[in-house]
């Protein structure tokens, strides 16, 4: 079930996670989101960026952070637009992990040594999507991504 809250420069949508309803409401949450990047003036390929991001972090959640969940399942997205930058802020209440065992320097050079690696390459996307891209983690809690986007510059014609 997804709940949803609108403000001039915010969305709020906290996501209760069931998985036979995953799929449909997965592409509800990314049409909303879609939606409002859109109509603050960002360009395909910044709006592209995100949903991307978006898409993996929500699989993240939901691969690694409810695996030997038992509780109920929340996913938080945070959509805030200020200024001339969106910052989308995904948090899940899963298992958490230690983020000191994850330098993301080894991942990408495990990633480009093998492309099909079963592990990392969410987060070495999104790190190569994004303008600045954070995790925070606490073991057995919640999980934690936050990503920022910039508007680009319009060219002015001269």
């Amino acid at each position: 079930m997804l709940n949803i809250r609108h403000k001039e420069d915010m969305s709020e949508i906290l996501w209760h996670y069931e998985e036979k309803k995953a799929e449909i409401e997965q592409k509800t949450l990314r049409r909303i989101i879609e939606k409002r990047i859109t109509e603050a003036g960002f360009d395909k390929e910044a709006t592209f960026s995100a949903i991307l991001s978006l898409g993996e972090a929500i699989n993240n959640s939901i691969v690694h952070g409810f695996q030997n969940y038992d509780g109920e399942k929340n996913i938080k997205v945070q959509l805030k637009l200020i200024d001339n930058k969106l910052r989308l802020i995904i948090e899940d209440n899963g298992t958490g992990f230690d983020i000191k065992k994850y330098k993301f320097s080894e991942i990408e050079k495990a990633i480009e040594n093998n492309p099909l690696a079963e592990s990392g390459r969410g987060l070495f996307l999104i790190k190569n999507l994004v303008d600045k891209f954070e995790i925070q983690s606490t073991i057995g809690k919640k999980t934690k991504v936050i990503i920022e986007i910039y508007k680009k510059k319009s060219k002015s014609k001269s």
